[in-house]
Order: structure tokens, then C-alpha cells, then sequence
């Protein structure tokens, strides 16, 4: 007798099956596909009495339900950066399970890539295994390597981890999923102007500093309003850091907003920041 085969069906299958062979089968049955001697297949909810050969199992139908440990969680994705002991870097977790590190070069006034590679999530862990060095092409010590950052914190915009060295690193991220509706934030959404040649982009819990003409990112990060207090959670800085800064946190109070106009007065000196809204 050939071997036989354990088919695990989905629901879908199983119906057009039950249909066909006038079997009903449950959505987590074991289903056998046999030959016999005479080469005639059969189908069946019990394997054939004399099976001795060693089965095979296989797994068809709607694309298969990922496995927890190979499985790339969505709530890690984004651009993640962090201050170290060598300046600003940024970890990018891409959907597609690919990552890059970048740091910031202040000559340049860009981030550089240094490493990039594959990701994937273990155990509420983040997997790193590198692929290419781009400042060591040739001999790298990293290319092959899989190093494990351990996820000790993480909600919405913040990330800590523990490094095989064993050092605790933070890192921020720009996300606005924690966003809350109301007509006021609304209202404030938008690209405004002000006088000194700076644009504030203030989007879905999400911010961005810009010059007026300009499309590259001075700052951003994520901003909230409670009440009459606008709270800005710098993610980065180079606005007013040449080096980068992350993590400031500034806090305004909107003392005008309309649909054309806003006034925010700094909580803690008597800074006025006036802006125009352009559509």
C-alpha cells in the first residue's frame, strides 16, 4: 500500500469536500487520502486498517495561519529612534520583516544606513539577524549574526529593550494610534505657517517642523490636546539640536484657534507662537 496522506482541511475545503464525498467532516478532522493495491484513491475520517507505511502530513488549502514565533508583529513596525553613546540611531521595522539601523551624520545633515538584515518577533522579542554591513561590506563581523533585544517595555510611542551587552536602551517612535477624536483637534489639524519661515504640520496625533518650502523634517514627533493644553512629545529634533535630540517634551497653551488662525502661549516663559493655516 502507498503512504497515506493526513490532509488538515479549513472550513472552506472541508464544505466543498463534505459536498462531493457525502461525509461531514468538522473544521479540526483528520482527513486520510489513500491508494490501494490496485491504485484506486480513497477518502476517509480513519486511517486503513493494515497502514503500516509512515505517514505524511500535509498542510493545504487558504494560506496557513502564521506560527507565533515566525510571525511579524505589526505592533513593532515603525521608525524606532534612540539616543546611544554613539549619537542618535534609528531601528526601521518594515512590514515585510526587513529592518535597517541608521545614524545621524550632522556633517551631512542625513541619516547614514549602517546595517540591515531580516526581523522577526519571538516571544514578545525582536530577532535582528544581519545581512549587509555598509560601512564594512567586505569583512564584516555582523553579516550571519542574529542578536536578540528584549523587550522589557512597549506601548503606543515607546520602546525599551535589553542588548545582548546587557544595557537598557529606549527608543521613541512617531504613532498616533492612541489618537482620541474631538471638533477642537479637528479643528487644529492642518499645515500652519508662522513668521520666522516654519511650517507646523499637525496631522493624526502626529506632528512635523518643517521650513516653509521645505519638505525635509526638522523635528517631529506626537502631540495631544487636553483641554486648552497642546502637548508636543518631540520623537527628534534637529531643529534646535544640530546633533539631534529626542524625547522633549513642550507644552502650549492655544490662547486663539480658528479655522485661519492660532496663537500658542509657551507654558513655562512668554513665548507667543502666531501662525497662519494655508490649505
Amino acid at each position: 500500500m502507498k503512504t497515506a496522506h493526513i490532509l488538515r482541511l479549513n472550513l472552506c475545503l472541508t464544505l466543498s469536500l463534505s459536498l462531493s464525498l457525502g461525509i461531514a467532516f468538522s473544521t479540526s478532522a483528520q482527513i486520510y487520502k489513500w491508494v490501494d493495491k490496485d491504485g484506486n484513491t480513497h477518502f476517509s475520517q480513519t486511517p486503513p486498517p493494515d497502514l503500516k507505511e509512515e505517514m505524511e502530513e500535509l498542510n493545504i488549502g487558504v494560506q496557513p495561519k502564521r506560527a507565533k514565533q515566525a510571525s511579524v508583529d505589526t505592533y513593532f513596525e515603525g521608525a524606532w529612534w534612540s539616543m546611544t553613546a554613539k549619537g542618535l540611531r534609528t531601528l526601521f521595522l518594515h512590514s515585510n520583516g526587513l529592518f535597517e539601523i541608521h545614524r545621524w551624520s550632522a556633517s551631512h545633515g542625513q541619516l547614514d544606513t549602517l546595517f540591515s538584515g531580516r526581523w522577526r518577533e519571538d516571544n514578545q522579542d525582536i530577532i535582528l539577524t544581519y545581512t549587509r554591513d555598509s560601512k564594512n561590506p567586505q569583512n564584516s563581523d555582523r553579516v550571519g549574526v542574529s542578536e536578540k533585544l528584549n523587550v522589557s517595555s512597549l506601548n503606543h510611542t515607546r520602546m525599551s529593550v535589553i542588548t545582548p551587552d546587557n544595557r537598557t536602551q529606549n527608543y521613541l517612535r512617531v504613532n498616533g494610534e492612541s489618537f482620541t477624536k474631538s471638533y477642537r483637534k479637528e479643528l487644529m489639524m492642518g499645515d500652519w505657517y508662522d513668521k520666522k519661515g516654519k511650517r507646523l504640520e499637525l496631522s493624526w496625533g502626529e506632528f512635523k517642523v518643517a521650513e516653509h518650502n521645505h519638505s525635509k523634517s526638522l523635528a517631529e514627533g506626537n502631540w495631544d490636546l487636553a483641554g486648552e493644553e497642546l502637548t508636543l512629545e518631540y520623537v527628534f529634533d534637529f531643529e534646535k539640536h544640530a546633533q539631534g535630540r529626542i524625547g522633549t517634551l513642550q507644552t502650549w497653551r492655544v490662547e486663539t484657534l480658528d479655522e485661519n488662525n492660532m496663537v500658542l502661549r509657551h507654558a513655562h516663559n512668554p513665548i507667543l507662537w502666531h501662525f497662519k493655516k494655508k490649505s
